[in-house]
């Protein structure tokens, strides 16, 4: 009798690999709207990280013509939108924490987090 075989879209792979990387998050005992935040927060940190080192080959390739210069200026343009939706994120972890009856070990545990 051949075994059953199983495999998962990259999509469904990609899924997995959150999952697995929020556990913490998924485990703490914050309010799930904090949960969501912190996540998100994550979430656009990578993002970050993946486009920083977009810029910094780009950067190596050298800006030899218009076309390569104004692919650099796009994706500092596309770091700097990144950022700014970091900054939001983290205002409104800031709002969040503050209107949530929270302990201060919660707090703690949010901002731990957060880093």
């Amino acid at each position: 009798m051949p075994g059953v075989y199983v495999s998962l879209s990259e999509l469904g792979k990609t899924n997995a690999k959150q999952a697995e990387q929020n556990k913490d998050i998924d485990d703490s005992n914050l309010p799930d709207t904090i949960k969501q935040i912190l996540k998100n927060i994550r979430d656009l940190k990578q993002q970050i990280a993946d486009k920083q080192a977009e810029i910094d080959k780009a950067s190596q390739e050298g800006l030899q013509s218009e076309q390569q210069r104004e692919k650099l200026k796009l994706l500092q343009t596309e770091l700097g939108m990144l950022n700014s939706a970091l900054a939001g994120a983290q205002q409104s972890l800031n709002k969040a924490l503050q209107q949530q009856d929270l302990s201060d070990e919660q707090i703690q545990t949010a901002l731990s987090l957060m880093l």
